[in-house]
């Protein structure tokens, strides 16, 4: 149906399409649809610009948070991230489908029905599984879930009908649409439950929903008092906020998280670092013993047994604070000798023990050589080092600790050897 009118604001003439939305009824809702020029047409697609702005921010900042949580180390919140990402990106194509500005990007209806009913069907899912991994929550979220899993189906089946001509989306708009109000207001009567029992941790997820429903009232009242804005600026504004506090729930269980990482490493790193020379303890090394033993498929390793020569005279003679600086250095300056592989153990007292892996036995003489000439000869305090190496091969079905023996027997021969001359 056509009718032609004069635009009292465009000034010219507009030719104006009515379709019914109800078929072969003159008691159809008529919607007008400008077909006059294509600057015509595109001022009018632009009123709702507002709701096209808001649609492609929420589908942005969606796809943002989403690439984000794929780098984030630990699990939970990597899936807090994922899921709130996936509700904006359902939340963006729910409203960028309903604006009239729209088809300034694609003009295929179709495209724009798809993506409001996915946006439909898909965000109890993604809701639940936020919920699911953001907050403490029992097992009555189950039910739930198998929910949310179904309202996906439905989606699926939903798409195969309209492809197959024997169902349309629309069909489905006012079961589905009361399904979701009904599975939505469950879920938050349930959490309310919860909160009240004493579950705190849900009150950022309440005040979210709140802001929610608000809108959705101010958006109702603004109707009933027949005030029609261009765009649903209340509602946008309450889904604004809410994703705020969703946001801010995310990002504060992964700086708990990161915070708990921090203290675990710290603490870590306290008990298996040795205080003084800042390598690892003897309970470090017991360790890394442990996990060579263990692994199935252990590697060549080099043991290199270290002692500082006549320490306990040179703490005796000038002190103390010399002895500890010459463990010290002693300690810096290996870490520099050895391969980047290499890992030092402060074994006890004066005596430090190496390991490097994966290593030939012509290298590690090379670096037992090493070792030896830098402390007589190039080192700037006056202290020597004996050293005593041995190679562990698991193919010979060598035993680690009769490795570290023979070892610690080549040392004390060096040491014997270098206080005799």
């Amino acid at each position: 149906h056509f009718i032609r009118l004069k635009d009292e604001y465009l000034g010219k003439e507009l030719t104006i399409n009515f379709d019914y939305t109800s078929n072969n009824s003159f008691a159809g809702h008529l919607r007008p649809v400008v077909a006059g020029t294509k600057s015509d047409l595109l001022f009018y697609k632009l009123n709702e610009w507002p709701s096209l702005f808001y649609g492609l921010a929420l589908l942005l900042l969606g796809t943002l948070i989403l690439l984000f949580s794929l780098f984030i180390q630990t699990e939970d919140e990597r899936k807090s991230f994922f899921y709130f990402g996936w509700v904006l990106l359902a939340l963006g194509g729910w409203v960028f489908s309903q604006t009239p500005s729209k088809f300034i990007l694609f003009r295929n209806p179709a495209l724009w029905l798809n993506l409001s009913f996915a946006a439909l069907y898909l965000l109890p899912f993604f809701l639940v599984k936020y919920i699911q991994y953001s907050y403490p929550i029992g097992a009555w979220l189950k039910p739930f879930s198998l929910g949310s899993i179904l309202f996906a189906f439905l989606y699926v089946v939903g798409g195969i009908l309209q492809v197959t001509g024997l169902l349309q989306y629309t069909d489905m708009l006012l079961i589905s649409g009361l399904g979701l109000a009904i599975f939505l207001l469950m879920l938050l009567a349930m959490l309310v439950y919860e909160y009240a029992r004493g579950n705190r941790e849900l009150q950022s997820f309440l005040i979210a929903m709140g802001f929610l429903l608000f809108s959705i009232l101010g958006e109702v009242i603004l109707l009933i008092l027949g005030i029609i804005l261009n765009s649903a600026v209340i509602l946008h504004f309450g889904m604004a906020a809410a994703a705020v506090v969703l946001f801010y729930r995310s990002a504060s269980l992964m700086r708990l998280k990161t915070q708990m990482l921090f203290k675990e490493h710290l603490l870590l790193s306290l008990a298996y670092t040795d205080a003084l020379t800042d390598v690892g303890n003897r309970a470090a090394y017991d360790r890394e013993i442990s996990k060579i033993l263990d692994d199935p498929e252990p590697e060549t390793h080099a043991i290199f047994m270290m002692d500082i020569n006549d320490l306990k005279v040179i703490n005796d003679t000038h002190g103390h604070k010399i002895g500890d600086e010459i463990l010290k250095d002693f300690a810096k300056q290996l870490k520099h000798l050895l391969p980047a592989r290499g890992q030092i153990f402060r074994y006890g007292g004066d005596e430090f023990v190496a390991l490097v892996s994966r290593i030939s036995q012509e290298e590690m003489e090379k670096i037992n050589h090493k070792i030896l000439t830098y402390f007589s000869s190039t080192n700037k305090l006056a202290y020597k080092v004996a050293v005593g190496c041995e190679r562990y091969v698991p193919q010979r079905k060598d035993r680690f600790h009769q490795c570290v023996c023979r070892a610690d027997e080549a040392m004390y021969k060096c040491k014997h050897h270098m206080k005799n001359n």
